[in-house]
Parts: structure tokens; sequence; C-alpha cells
């Protein structure tokens, strides 16, 4: 089934006039026609399923016949660390991220950032675009809260970004030599965490080019061990989608 965002409270049996860029999308790209039904989703966690009773040229006439709360995102939720690399390949992974569960996303300039920083305009208007991209991903996947990302920070506040989340453990993927594996590392944080519940874990990617002898001190100087991949070179985007991967398996997150 189709699923839309709009930011809405409805009840059953409510009805609601859809015009503009929504009705573009789902009348004139999608081809949802009357008659047929499709869900909206809100940032409360609800899906609304609505039947389409009437469709005129620029604006459609849909009534609600079923409220339904979204599942939230199970615990531990996955915080994504990444040094800026190309837009397209942050784009490329915020998709799959959203799809994937994450939490939030939090790029970072570091020595080898393929983006070393960015002006408040350009910023601006990539966040417009990514935020379109996050609720396109969202309106997919069916989850039933957005995907959160935070503007870029310099490498010098790592460590106040991950006090602020409270993140519990963080898993450290290094291309570089190392002793831990992640099967090693994810054992040694549910060792640690045992009498206490892991609510937030934290992922840590590098840029195209890694990380600097310097950062991978200062990474280690937070309590970071690098964990190792394998002996290949991933690309970011492959290395993201692996971690993630890893994390939702080891902690149960690919339950229904």
């Amino acid at each position: 089934m189709r699923r839309y965002w709009l930011d809405i409270n409805l009840q059953i049996g409510e009805q609601l006039v859809i015009d503009k860029d929504l009705f573009h999308h789902i009348f004139d790209v999608c081809r949802v026609g009357k008659d047929q039904h499709f869900e909206l989703l809100n940032s409360s966690g609800q899906g609304f399923l609505v039947h389409v009773d009437n469709v005129e040229k620029k604006r459609a006439t849909v009534s609600v016949v079923e409220v339904r709360k979204i599942p939230e995102l199970k615990y531990p939720h996955i915080h994504l660390f990444m040094s800026m690399p190309k837009f397209a390949t942050l784009e490329s992974v915020m998709e799959k991220a959203v799809e994937m569960g994450v939490h939030s996303i939090h790029p970072f300039y570091s020595e080898f950032s393929f983006v070393k920083s960015m002006q408040e305009k350009d910023l601006q208007h990539k966040q417009e675009r990514w935020q379109k991209i996050i609720v396109s991903a969202t309106q997919q996947s069916g989850r039933g809260e957005l995907m959160k990302l935070s503007n870029p920070f310099a490498w010098k506040d790592f460590s106040q970004k991950i006090n602020q989340l409270a993140i519990d453990q963080c898993l450290f993927f290094y291309e570089g030599d190392s002793a831990l594996n992640a099967k090693q590392a994810i054992a040694q944080f549910k060792e640690k965490q045992k009498d206490k519940p892991i609510k937030n874990i934290g992922l840590v990617i590098g840029s195209e080019g890694g990380f600097s002898t310097n950062e991978i001190k200062g990474l280690e100087g937070l309590g970071l061990s690098p964990v190792t991949l394998g002996s290949q070179v991933l690309r970011v985007e492959t290395a993201c989608l692996t971690g993630l991967s890893i994390l939702k398996y080891e902690f149960d997150l690919m339950e229904a």
C-alpha cells in the first residue's frame, strides 16, 4: 500500500481535501484514483487509512476509514556518525538508513572528509533536499517517525556530540589494523552493559580517505577501539550498510 507523509491529526470518518504538491504527487505522479485507498503518516506515529471519495483537476477529497499506531523504533536506537562524503554518497546512505530504522545521522568534518565545510546558504539548500529524501524514504518504508539529520559539525566537537546523545556504546570501523572484529566488539558491549539495557548505540564511519592518525588517537582516547570489517576496503556506503546490518542482527532489531 502506498504511504504519504502529512503531519496532521485525523479521526475515523473525517474528510480531508488534498491539493497542491501532495495532490500532484499522489494523483498525478502515483496515479491513485477514485475509490482507491492509501495511508497518510504523521509525526506522532499514526497511520490514517483513507478512501478516495472524489478526484478533481487540482484537488481530491478523501475520508478516514481506519487509524492505527505505527510501531516505534525498537531499542537500542542507532545513531550513525559519518565523515562528510560526497553529497551523492551521503544521500544514498540517508535513504537506506531511513529504511533500516536508523534513529539519527550526524555528519562531521574530519581531516580527510570529501567536504571540508559548507556555507550557510548552501547548507540550507541541501537541508531542504535532504529532508525530502528522508520523507520519501519514510513513506516508502512505512516507519512511524522521521529520521533525524543533524547539521554537519567539526571534528573537535565529536566528543560533545557523543555525550549529548547519551551514547551507551559505540562501534568504530577502521580499515587499518585492529585486534577486534564486529562480533567480538559487540560481545564486549553486551558484557559491559549486561545489567543495564543499551538504549543508544553509535556507529562511526570514516570518509573515502579514512581517518588520520590523530583522529584515531582521539577516538581511542574516548574509549573506542578500532573494529575491522575484514581485509577488503569498503566504500563509505558499503561500510555504513554493513555496520547497520550487523547492529540490527546482533541486537534483534529485525524482528517484526
